[in-house]
Parts: C-alpha cells; sequence; structure tokens
C-alpha cells in the first residue's frame, strides 16, 4: 500500500514540474536578422576582395577595391581640359578688358569732337557779330560827297551872278576869278574825297568777305569734325561687336566648364564606385568573388549580416493576440540544448495582420492550435545568438 502512494506521490511531482516547463514559455521560433548583399556598383578587375566569411566588419570599412585606371585617366584629360578653358577664359577677358579700355578711349574722343564743335559755333558767332558791325562802319558815299558837291553848286551859282554883275561893271575880275578858284578847289576835293572813301569802302568789304571765308571755314570744319564724330561712332560699333563676341565666346566656354564639371562629378562618383565599403556593421556570411574576377554593375560580393541585432520569429495563436501589443517588452530565451541557454530583453517590433498554417518545426502554447500569427521581436546581441538558433519567448 505505501509503495502505491509512493508511486502516486512521484507522478503527482512530476506532473507539477512538467506544468512549471509548460509555463517557462508562450511561443517559440527561431532567430533571424537583416542580411544585405553587397553588389558592385563599378565595372571592371577586382583588385582586392580582403574579407573572410565570418569576419566582423564596420560600417563604412573599405575591403576591397575595383580597376579605376581609365576612369582616372579620363578625370586627368578632363582636368587638362578645363585648364586650357580657363586659361582661354582668362586671355578673354583680359581682352573685354582692353576693348572696354578701347570704347572708354573712343568716347574721351567723342567728347573731344564734341568740344571742337561747340567752339567752332563760338567762332562763327563772333564771325557773324564782327561782320555786322564792320559792314556798319562802311560809309555811304552819296552823303559823304553831297555836302561838297552842295559847296560847288553853291559857288557855281555866285560864279553867274558875280559874272553878271562883272559884265555890267559892278564889280571887279578879281571876285569873279576868286569864285572860280574855289570851285576848282572843292572840285579837286570832291575827287579825292570820292577816290578816299571808295578805297575804305573796299577795305571794309575785303574784310567781311574775309569773315564770310572764314566761316565758310568753319562750316567746313564743322563738317569734317562731324564725319570724324561718324567714324568713331563706326569704331565704337566694331568695338560693341567685338565685346558681343567676347560675350559669346565667354558664354560658350562657361557652358564647356559646366559641363566638365559635370562630367567631373560623374567620374569622381564612378572612381568612387571602385571603392568597396560596408554600408553597416555586421558579419560576412557569404563571400562570392575572388580577386582578379571581373565584375560588372550588380553583380553580387559578399553578403552581411547585422548579427548585432537579431530578430527572434515567433508564432501565437488568436488567444494569444489579445496579450501581445506592437512595442511590448518581453523576455526572449535562447536554447542551446540540454536546457542550456540565455535570457533577453526583446521588443515586440511588428504583428503579422493574417493567419497561417503552423509551421512544422514551431510548436505553440496549444499545440492543436492550425492557425497561428506570426510576430517579430528584436533582440540586442551580444554575441550569443547564432542565425537559425531556437528560441522561447514569454510576454
Amino acid at each position: 500500500m505505501k509503495k502505491h502512494y509512493l508511486i502516486l506521490l512521484v507522478a503527482l511531482l512530476s506532473m507539477a514540474s512538467c506544468s512549471e516547463k509548460e509555463q517557462a514559455h508562450d511561443a517559440t521560433g527561431t532567430f533571424e536578422t537583416e542580411e544585405v548583399t553587397i553588389s558592385a556598383k563599378a565595372a571592371g578587375e577586382l583588385l582586392h576582395l580582403d574579407i573572410m566569411e565570418g569576419d566582423a566588419v564596420k560600417e563604412g570599412d573599405v575591403v576591397g577595391h575595383i580597376e579605376s585606371t581609365m576612369l582616372q585617366l579620363q578625370k586627368n584629360q578632363l582636368s587638362t581640359q578645363l585648364s586650357q578653358f580657363e586659361a582661354d577664359e582668362k586671355d578673354l577677358l583680359a581682352g573685354h578688358a582692353q576693348l572696354d579700355a578701347n570704347i572708354g578711349q573712343l568716347d574721351a574722343s567723342q567728347g573731344q569732337l564734341d568740344a571742337n564743335i561747340r567752339q567752332i559755333e563760338v567762332e562763327k558767332r563772333k564771325v557773324d557779330y564782327t561782320e555786322s558791325a564792320t559792314a556798319s562802319t562802311k560809309l555811304d558815299l552819296e552823303k559823304q560827297l553831297g555836302v561838297i558837291r552842295q559847296q560847288i553848286a553853291n559857288q557855281q551859282r555866285e560864279l553867274q551872278r558875280f559874272t553878271e554883275l562883272y559884265n555890267d561893271g559892278a564889280v571887279a575880275r578879281k571876285q569873279v576869278d576868286d569864285i572860280q578858284y574855289s570851285i576848282s578847289v572843292l572840285q579837286k576835293q570832291l575827287v579825292a574825297t570820292e577816290d578816299q572813301l571808295r578805297s575804305v569802302n573796299n577795305s571794309i568789304d575785303r574784310q567781311v568777305e574775309a569773315m564770310r571765308l572764314d566761316k565758310a571755314g568753319a562750316d567746313t570744319r564743322i563738317d569734317g569734325v562731324v564725319a570724324q564724330k561718324r567714324g568713331v561712332d563706326a569704331q565704337k560699333a566694331g568695338v560693341d561687336a567685338q565685346k558681343a563676341g567676347v560675350e559669346a565666346k565667354k558664354e560658350a566656354l562657361q557652358a564647356q566648364k559646366r559641363n566638365i564639371a559635370v562630367q567631373q562629378e560623374q567620374l569622381d562618383q564612378q572612381i568612387e564606385n571602385t571603392v568597396v565599403t560596408c554600408p553597416l556593421a555586421g558579419t560576412v556570411i557569404e563571400k562570392y568573388v575572388q580577386p582578379g574576377e571581373y565584375m560588372s554593375v550588380g553583380k553580387p560580393m559578399f553578403k552581411l549580416a547585422d548579427t548585432q541585432h537579431m530578430i527572434m520569429r515567433a508564432y501565437i495563436t488568436s488567444s494569444q493576440l489579445e496579450r501581445v501589443k506592437v512595442g511590448q517588452k518581453v523576455a526572449v530565451m535562447t536554447d542551446y540544448g540540454n536546457d542550456q541557454g540565455k535570457t533577453y530583453e526583446g521588443k515586440v517590433t511588428w504583428i503579422a495582420s493574417n493567419a497561417e498554417f503552423t509551421p512544422k518545426t514551431i510548436l505553440t502554447e496549444d499545440e492543436r492550435a492550425d492557425l497561428v500569427y506570426a510576430v517579430k521581436i528584436a533582440v540586442k546581441n551580444d554575441g550569443g545568438i547564432k542565425i537559425g538558433m531556437y528560441g522561447k519567448v514569454k510576454f
């Protein structure tokens, strides 16, 4: 009888132990991580790839190089062209400055010509005034000689009267002779005065004519200056045309420089693409190529896994959904076998919105459940979690 009680007690203790083990977790799953395949960004021979499967790498580590000699030569050629374009642009700028200086000189010449025209106009006005003043001094011969003629006429009347008186014996002969002599003197004075006045007027006429010639010469000089101004205008138009040509060449050079700059940026990017770098920290899990192989753009080179940040994919039943929320912190346990493992803190990051059939390798709280929901739990790895390892989770 005591034997039967002992067996029953052992059975009850065994059942309690099994119950505790069953309640130690709510779901199981496997660990996975983010995997990234690094592909070639440039075409050419792979010079070296300094990684092995299992190597740990950091973000930004340079692990290899693809041949870039031709790209460097093209970049050097573009640099040479750019230097030549810059030298040409410098020459154009110097030419443009010289043309600006020429325009300044032509403007100064035009200003001087305008000043010359104004000076000649002033001289013309002076000649007009002098001509008018000189012409007004011309003597009127008839007016100047009228007095003498009147005196001669008076003397001739006196001569006639005294001659009659002499014939009557009323006066002496001497009086008649005196009058005749006075008339003779007045006549000679008339001729002399007339010659003198005519000479003065002729001199004035010559002066006026000379002034008119000066005016004509001034007009000719103005015409000449105006012609010079037209010549200066033509030169300025020519210089402006040259400046327009220089500007067009400058714009063409600047367009070529911009084009070279774009090509240089493209080459810099292509050269940068020949440097093989790690886009994230992780572990090399696969290596596909070896040095000496020809790389084409997009050809896979190696695969990285972010083993520092693991993801446990577990499955829960519909009855567990209400107890699991995104963002919830949970306990994640690794399973090394023989009840060996380690507990980590995890965080639910995703819950499937659709149910699926239970995977064969997964055990659920209700082993009879046919439909389950996948969940993802983020776990920070200290090196104890491996890809594909089984694990348990307690919500």
